[in-house]
């Protein structure tokens, strides 16, 4: 299996990532020819030059806009879909470009259908995401891993005047995300770099057991040398298709003075942090009281975000965590359509090379609940489905 592994260690941007897709391989005319698919040839062109920063080189992209138009979420949506690609590629960059608008929604307070900025309508945006995902697919990745993301500090400038750095947007789309900081005035990671690698990236932390064949370095635009300012692509093939091992942290606390009842609160809370997983377990506590451990399974930089929820919200006096390893089954995700409307479903490769395959609880509760019908009549009618499959 294909994998890639985005290595921040200076940031990222669009352009750096389309620049490190071009610098592994990644034909130029096949980009372009993917790009005009949702943005009409005339409107923008592709510069690609070999740049240094420090003492390593890169390929630096450059998009030459030629046209005023200010495009919506709506209209690059409806662009995408109308586009001649494979439906991967639309996919994942229309779930980019709503990534990338329900962060500016959000933080502006307007509807994501009434999204309409410069950032996200910009020529050289759209010439990013497109080529973006569309060089992943012409390389043939299967799976995707990122290092943790580096922040800034201070204030930037944009069209929107002088904002907080890292901008709002970036961390309302990294939300979930392990990040680090910097001391650096810098923006390091864009929305749109925090976009895709937020889109497309299903674990973050170190290099993935891989086999390296090839490697490339985009260009930012800063002429910084110290780090330089370069994003690294590592493609290879993983060394392992039957699992994926993480380093993750594991955080606990004991209590035995609080209300069961604050614990869904709690749940809640982490999750929306990202959480991988979380659990409660009974005990016997000093004193002969009964209590419980609150278990949370998450990726390494959530760690101090975990710590202060549970301090805030617990009665816990301390917390300690360790380093685990995970090792997970390879998965994949797909729909498949029943009277229902359509179902997300989960597929796990075993390591004999069978598959196991489970729907997804949360749709198909609420196919059951908008439809009216029981939920397991739902369940089983995709399960039922899914055996019928050639």
């Amino acid at each position: 299996m294909l994998i890639a592994y985005c290595d921040c260690f200076s940031g990222v941007s669009g352009d750096m990532f389309l620049g490190a897709l071009i610098d592994v391989g990644v034909e130029r005319r096949e980009l372009v020819d993917m790009v005009q698919s949702v943005l009409p040839g005339d409107e923008f062109r592709l510069r690609v030059r070999r740049e240094k920063r420090g003492a390593l080189c890169g390929s630096r992209v450059m998009v030459e806009s030629f046209s005023e138009r200010r495009r919506n979420y709506k209209d690059i949506r409806e662009a995408i879909d109308r586009a001649e690609l494979p439906d991967w590629v639309k996919s994942k960059a229309a779930r980019v470009f709503l990534k990338l608008a329900e962060a500016e929604a959000k933080i502006h307070g307007i509807p994501v259908e009434d999204v309409h900025f410069h950032e996200l309508g910009a020529v050289d945006t759209i010439v990013d995401v497109i080529g973006v995902v569309a060089g992943l697919y012409l390389l043939g990745v299967k799976r995707l891993y990122a290092s943790l993301l580096p922040m800034g500090r201070g204030f930037i400038e944009c069209e929107h005047g002088v904002i907080p750095n890292p901008s709002p947007a970036t961390l309302e789309i990294l939300r979930g995300i392990p990040v680090e900081g910097r001391d650096t005035n810098a923006e390091l990671v864009t929305p749109t770099g925090a976009a895709l690698i937020a889109t497309l990236c299903s674990s973050y932390g170190s290099l993935p057991s891989m086999v390296v064949n090839r490697v490339g370095y985009g260009v930012g635009a800063r002429e910084e040398h110290h780090p330089p300012n370069l994003f690294r692509l590592i493609v290879g093939e993983a060394l392992r298709e039957s699992a994926v091992e993480e380093d993750l942290l594991l955080v606990e606390t004991t209590v035995d003075d609080m209300t069961p009842q604050i614990f869904s609160h709690l749940f809640d809370d982490l999750l929306s942090q990202g959480a991988l997983d979380l659990w409660v377990s009974p005990v016997v506590m000093k004193k002969n009281r009964p209590g419980w451990v609150i278990s949370i399974l998450v990726q390494p930089g959530l760690r101090d975000v975990v710590m202060e929820l549970l301090f805030s919200e617990t009665t816990t006096s301390g917390v300690r965590y360790y380093n685990v390893k995970r090792v997970s089954l390879p998965r994949s995700h797909s729909t498949v359509k029943t009277p229902w409307g359509e179902i997300r479903i989960k597929r796990f490769c075993l390591p004999d090379g069978s598959t196991r395959v489970y729907p997804e609880y949360e749709d198909c509760l609420k196919a059951a609940r908008e439809n009216k019908v029981p939920f397991e009549k739902v369940y089983r009618s995709v399960l039922a489905i899914l055996e019928n499959e050639p």
